[in-house]
């Protein structure tokens, strides 16, 4: 099976108003290091370059790329994806009471509960991707993630919980304790508790939705990116293919590990080294095992996928998160899946990637040739500079042996035992004068 052929499209009906409510996602946002500079809600006219950005479901958006030019405003195209993302937001928030999922989360068990085609189809989605990982993926880890302390009602003070609050929690968590049916579009919970969180899917979703809207306008080369999760389309304004930089894992420092140049694809990112708590010196990752009801503890830092669904490829990169380095890696190869992987070995990281994906190492400042070359060059110069000074002035340049001739001990006495071949005048004297004290002697 081939995740990359899982794209899936929703419409846009029943729009809503604005409401900015999804958590902040430290796990995406700073995994992918993007080749450009974010600033405040903008729109540059049609007919040549635009750039939209702003907030979105408690993070950040910036989409750019190539306006063409029968589009009269490219404050059209950006009003309808504004107007998507709202939509997304309001039916798919955790963070909103209002919300489609918030209601269907409060609703009672074996009892359809009416949604959105939309929703209905990306937790379809999820469903099927949960499936496929054994799991791993788990849209209804909810219950789970709140009792390790991550997600709307987090405490400062957070406390490890027992096993069996653990084991009692785990019994409204999994995939196979929901249904889905989209003719009428419906969810329906088979335990009592059971709860939906569609964050590990929700952006990437948004982001494909807004690639979609670009799509639809013409709109040929772009870059859309939601939270740290991205789609590329054609070219950059240079015409070269876009520049994603994947972020080492290093919560102390803001460094590229390597770059992806694809000119069709999705990308998104999942790593443990941005949102964990610590306690009694051990540290908890937010990315909870929905298998074992506990924070993934085996090395793995963080994981970056490709794909030509984002939807997919978030959900894909949190289960390779879940599944860790050695599990997730076979996983990966065997669906045809391009990643990388990044992984702690002490106090290094370790990078391992898919025969799937392609990606090119962060160039050096100065290559090694390059570098031999100018070496070379100073040094004949400098070599040149001393023999002509030799041939014209019969002197040695101020700062060779014949230069300690000017130096001189706590005594006065010139300073020339470190001469292999000492200068004439090494024995205090200038042209047979006396010796003396003069700091001008050279």
């Amino acid at each position: 099976m081939t995740l990359e052929v899982r794209a899936f499209a929703l419409d846009d009906s029943n729009m809503a108003s604005p409401r900015l409510t999804f958590p902040t996602c430290n796990r995406m946002a700073g995994l992918l290091t993007l080749m450009v500079a974010l600033a405040g809600p903008t729109a540059i006219h049609a007919d040549g370059p635009f750039r939209f950005s702003g907030d979105t479901m408690g993070t950040t958006y910036l989409i750019q790329g190539e306006m063409p030019g029968h589009i009269r405003s490219s404050e059209e195209v950006h009003a309808r994806i504004r107007q998507r993302l709202d939509f997304i937001n309001h039916t798919m928030s955790t963070y909103l009471d209002d919300s489609e999922v918030s209601r269907f989360n409060q609703a009672a068990a074996n009892e359809w509960f009416d949604v959105s085609l939309q929703t209905a189809k990306l937790v379809e989605t999820a469903q099927q991707i949960s499936r496929d990982t054994n799991g791993a993926f788990d849209i209804t880890v909810g219950p789970l993630v709140a009792l390790w302390n991550f997600g709307p009602a987090a405490s400062p003070s957070p406390d490890i919980p027992n096993e069996d609050v653990i084991r009692e929690t785990l019994e409204r968590v999994g995939h196979d304790k929901l249904d889905v049916r989209l003719a009428p579009p419906s969810l329906r919970k088979r335990v009592a508790g059971v709860e939906i969180d569609l964050s590990a899917i929700a952006k990437g979703y948004a982001v494909d939705e807004s690639a979609s809207i670009l799509t639809a306008f013409g709109v040929a080369s772009f870059m859309v990116e939601i939270g740290g999760e991205i789609r590329l389309s054609g070219a950059n304004a240079q015409g070269l293919p876009w520049s994603i930089g994947i972020e080492s894992p290093n919560p102390q420092s803001r460094e590229v590990e390597l770059t992806l140049t694809p000119r069709e694809a999705a990308i998104a990112s999942s790593g443990d080294y941005r949102n964990f708590f610590e306690k009694n010196g051990k540290l908890y990752s937010h990315t909870i095992d929905p298998r074992s009801g506990s924070p993934v503890d085996h090395g793995l830092a963080a994981v970056t996928v490709t794909s030509k669904n984002c939807a997919v490829a978030d959900a894909v990169a949190t289960a390779l998160m879940v599944l860790g380095p050695t599990e997730g890696f076979a996983w990966a190869e065997q669906h045809r899946v391009g990643a990388v992987f990044l992984a702690r070995t002490g106090e290094s990281v370790s990078r391992r990637t898919t025969s799937h994906l392609k990606v090119v190492p962060p160039k050096p400042t100065t290559s090694f040739p390059r570098l031999f070359v100018a070496a070379a060059i100073v040094f004949g110069l400098a070599v040149l500079a001393m023999a002509v000074g030799v041939i014209f002035s019969n002197r040695r340049i101020r700062g060779s042996c014949g230069g300690l001739a000017g130096l001189q001990d706590a005594n006065g006495n010139a300073v020339c035992d470190a001469c292999t071949d000492p200068s004439p005048t090494c024995d205090g004297t200038r042209n047979g004068a006396a010796k003396t004290n003069d700091s001008s002697i050279s």
